[in-house]
Formats: C-alpha cells, sequence, structure tokens
C-alpha cells in the first residue's frame, strides 16, 4: 500500500476517498496504515456485506474490526459512513433477517447508515456526503463494491494497482451499466 500510495506522489497533507468492504479486512488495515505512515487523510465509506471470504461473520465484520482497531490506537480513523453492500449496495442478495443484522451493526457503531432505494441513489448519497469531490488527491477502492466498480461483468476485467482515470466515452457500454 506505502508503494502505490508513493506511486501516485501522495505523502503528507494530501487526502483520499477509500471505499472499503468487509470482503479484505487486511488490505483495509493496509491501506490505512500507509496512509497514517506517510500522513495522507482517508476520507473512508465501507460496507459490511462481504462476499465468502473476509469479515462475514455477524460478530466479527469489518466494522467491529474497524472499531476494535481504532479504540486501541492502531488506526487513526473510521468510517464516515456505512452501506450494507451486497449486490447493488443495497444487500439485495441478503436475507431480510441479514439486513437487518446489518443495520444494527451499523447503527450500533454510530456511523451514518447508507440505505438508498437503488445503487445510483446509494452512489449519490455517498458523493453528497464527500462533498467537492475535486478536492481529493486519489480515489481508492478495495473489494469488489458496486458503487465503486459497476454491476456489469466488465469489473471481473479491472487490473489491481493504480488505473489512471478514463473518459465515460471510453468505457465499452457492452461490459458496465452506466
Amino acid at each position: 500500500s506505502v508503494v502505490l500510495l508513493e506511486e501516485l506522489e501522495l505523502g503528507n497533507g494530501d487526502s483520499v476517498v477509500i471505499s472499503m468492504s468487509g470482503s479484505f479486512p487486511g488490505a483495509n488495515i493496509a491501506m490505512l496504515s500507509a496512509c497514517q505512515v506517510l500522513g495522507v487523510t482517508p476520507i473512508v465509506l465501507s460496507s459490511v456485506g462481504s462476499s465468502s471470504w473476509g469479515a462475514n461473520r455477524e460478530n466479527f465484520t469489518w466494522i467491529d474490526m474497524e472499531e476494535f482497531l481504532y479504540k486501541n490506537g492502531l488506526i487513526n480513523t473510521k468510517s464516515v459512513a456505512v452501506s450494507i453492500g451486497g449486490m447493488g449496495d443495497i444487500g439485495d442478495n441478503i436475507s431480510d433477517v441479514g439486513i437487518e443484522i446489518i443495520e444494527e451493526i451499523i447503527f450500533k457503531s454510530g456511523t451514518i447508515l447508507i440505505n438508498e432505494k437503488n445503487l445510483s441513489k446509494s452512489i449519490d448519497k455517498k458523493i453528497s456526503l464527500l462533498g467537492d469531490i475535486n478536492k481529493f488527491d486519489a480515489f481508492i477502492n478495495i473489494g469488489g463494491s458496486t458503487s465503486s466498480l459497476g454491476e456489469g461483468i466488465g469489473k471481473n476485467y479491472m487490473r489491481g494497482g493504480i488505473i489512471s482515470p478514463i473518459s465515460k466515452d471510453d468505457i465499452d457500454e457492452i461490459y458496465f451499466n452506466v
């Protein structure tokens, strides 16, 4: 994570938005640690839902891990808002009971819950929470968040690491729902 931030020439005083899912808690911790070491300010948007890997236990979600690390001084920031995650970033593939459990986890954390009617509204809510997105030096995605990568099969072909900005015209609409 430090190497990637240095490749982007990010350091003390810079700020980044980080979208994190519960799928890769180790990568989440590594990125938060790298930001802390380099003096980069992370603004974190998380989701509780994860795929079959990662923080997918009801009593030990990414939000629980994040809270523990923060309270014990191991990280210096927490998520500013949390969504349910899963299909459409609204848990379309999660049972009603599962969604209720996730909502309770988020309420208990005291973090802002993002629970909009659809993916587009979820993305709009996240952007509105950030304010002027041009003030950030980079956007970092960890996991397969639909609100970061889209719903289409094209996200399966995105490589890891640094992805240079592309215009909407460059996106092949066969692979992405835009």
